[in-house]
């Protein structure tokens, strides 16, 4: 299991891959959705902004009845204001596990919103982590799909632009 400090490097990591990637959308992208019933990216990119510091809130209190508090912090944010909004929630989560003991990851439990019961640190890599890390390849996706064909690997896991030939 990750201990406190590696935990916050991946999500640093995670973190700069998004900013990265915000500098490949173009205005006319924002309003993008692969389907009916989808976020466009300008949605996608606002839940972005707290689908980590929501869940390592809840997982920290061991109480998910805050969330939805966290998505309406983002619900007016431009796009202009997304790598802000990203420096906030790192800041936000580094709070938060402030009094969290890398003990407390491995032995103190809590309750994740379907119900199962798990140490925190699992919990957090598998909310927060994982859905920073899930929706920033939807993220990158939506920039493909939506007219930056030439994106690839590198941009969407190393966040860079690739080499030139």
């Amino acid at each position: 299991m990750l201990d406190r400090n590696q935990f916050l490097a991946a999500l640093e990591r995670e973190t700069q891959i998004c900013k990265h990637l915000h500098t490949k959308v173009k205005p006319e992208m924002l309003d993008y959705a692969p389907g009916p019933g989808s976020r466009n990216t300008l949605d996608l990119m606002r839940y972005i902004g707290v689908c980590a510091c929501a869940p390592t809130a809840a997982v920290v209190a061991n109480d998910w009845s805050g969330v939805r508090e966290y998505q309406q912090r983002a619900d007016t944010m431009s796009a202009d204001e997304f790598p802000a909004r990203l420096d906030a929630q790192l800041e936000d989560i580094r709070r938060q596990l402030g009094t969290v003991s890398d003990e407390d990851l491995r032995t103190r439990d809590t309750t994740l919103p379907w119900g199962e019961t798990t140490p925190m640190g699992a919990a957090l890599v598998n909310t927060s982590l994982a859905f920073l890390t899930a929706y920033r390849l939807q993220l990158f996706n939506h920039i493909k799909a939506s007219g930056a064909p030439q994106l690839n690997t590198y941009n969407a896991w190393g966040g860079i632009d690739p080499p030139t030939s």
